[in-house]
């Protein structure tokens, strides 16, 4: 039987190389977004900014939870491996399409401006590509053999990158980069599944009902939990697009800002996804220690961030206008909230992943469902009042309330009963 000890040299083991890898993908995307507002300004970044959100918020609704289920299925057994992901693919390919159509619709019936307009629909095959991307990657770091992966995704965001900048140096303008995201992402979504099929299991699409149910059954809280993580995620630039300042040169700044605390994010979510199988072993052999990875989990966020939210205090307003320009100055005094807002989505982590282990999949929609409706009515009135400012304070209030109702109620179940 693995000892929690095995547990934890698995996750550091595995979460060394995700992170390894996200680290160097976030060194990547951060060059590429000085580059994309260096030749196109923060207007053209609103743009680009804007498409992402939309087509990310689509990925988020295509998730079903599928990143937690299939971590914790497999952690605990590998029978019928090939089955069960090839009724997983078949829902996460089904709900990719309906997302991509319903961005698609919103593109064509709500967007008026024939620019953005475009560019959302330049974002549906990357929505789609980046949907399985991911369900790729969760399959590889659930079977705690991510590297093939890993080399796959850096590749990709270099072929991208450079292909972006090379665009963009030649005259290239927003659409063009979309255009080239797209294509890197159904490139990588399809050289993804050959590696699985290869080394993990041949997976095929099935429509057979006695396999897919239950993953519907289990999948149904996450699903939603999902759905309401992707709009807290998402759904301030879209908000900001409708209820506040509506120039693209301000929601770009304001999602650049956000988007140095999603690379923070982006940088430390493999350590959790790494820990999940081994996290799911302990908690079914009923190893109480398992109940401190929490605390612990949480305790790493707070130095990583408040160290980051410090500096960005500290730095932020000169660091941003000295890199990029006077223009610039709104994201400089954005910097640090943006820092703080990607602590409050990271600092529950831990926690949501014990609830999930222990079953307790609807705190997490509770908790989710909580930080959406202090969002929708805080959100509109903010901005409104305060501006992108109010828009910082009413996202980090979202997604402060997500977090403490998770915490609270990991704490109050007390250690896992052996």
């Amino acid at each position: 039987m693995p000892t929690f000890g095995a547990g934890l040299r698995a996750i550091a083991r595995n979460g060394i190389l995700l992170s390894g890898a996200m680290w160097i993908e976030t060194a990547i995307r951060f060059g590429y977004i000085l580059a994309i507002t260096h030749y196109i300004g923060a207007e053209g970044y609103g743009v680009w900014a804007y498409a992402a959100a939309a087509y990310l918020l689509g990925v988020g609704l295509s998730g079903f939870g599928l990143d937690a289920l299939i971590p914790v299925r497999l952690g605990a057994s590998r029978q019928g491996t090939g089955r069960y992901l090839g009724a997983t693919l078949t829902i996460r390919v089904a709900l990719g399409a309906l997302a991509g159509a319903g961005l698609a619709a919103y593109a064509g019936l709500v967007e008026p401006d024939p620019t953005i307009r475009i560019a959302l629909l330049l974002a549906v095959p990357a929505l789609v590509g980046r949907s399985l991307s991911l369900w790729v990657r969760t399959v590889f770091v659930a079977c705690e053999s991510p590297a093939r992966q890993v080399r796959l995704s850096v590749a990709m965001r270099l072929a991208e990158v450079a292909t972006g900048v090379a665009l963009l140096w030649a005259g290239g303008g927003i659409l063009g980069i979309m255009a080239v995201h797209a294509l890197a992402m159904m490139t990588e979504a399809a050289l993804g599944l050959v590696l699985m099929n290869r080394h993990v299991a041949r997976v095929r699409l099935t429509i057979a009902a006695s396999e897919i149910r239950p993953i519907l059954g289990q999948g149904a809280t996450l699903g939603v939990t999902a759905m309401l993580t992707a709009w807290l995620s998402a759904g301030p630039l879209i908000l900001l697009r409708h209820f506040g300042p509506s120039d693209l040169a301000t929601i770009g700044q304001f999602a650049l800002a956000l988007q140095v605390g999603n690379l923070l994010v982006a940088a430390v979510i493999p350590f959790y996804q790494a820990a999940l199988p081994a996290l799911s072993r302990s908690v079914a052999n009923g190893d109480p220690r398992a109940h401190g990875y929490g605390l612990l989990t949480a305790g790493a966020a707070l130095l990583l961030f408040g160290g980051a939210a410090a500096l960005g205090f500290a730095a932020g307003p000169w660091a941003v206008t000295t890199v990029l320009g006077a223009e610039f100055a709104l994201t400089g005094s954005l910097l640090a909230p943006g820092i703080i807002i990607g602590a409050l989505v990271v600092l529950p982590t831990g926690f949501s992943q014990m609830l999930l282990v222990r079953g307790r999949r609807r705190a997490t929609m509770l908790a989710a469902g909580l930080g959406c409706a202090v969002l929708i009515l805080a959100f509109p009135q903010a901005t409104m009042q305060w501006g992108v400012h109010g828009a910082a304070a009413a996202l980090a209030g979202a997604w402060f309330i997500r977090s403490s109702v998770i915490m609270l109620i990991v704490t109050s179940l007390g250690p896992p009963r052996t």
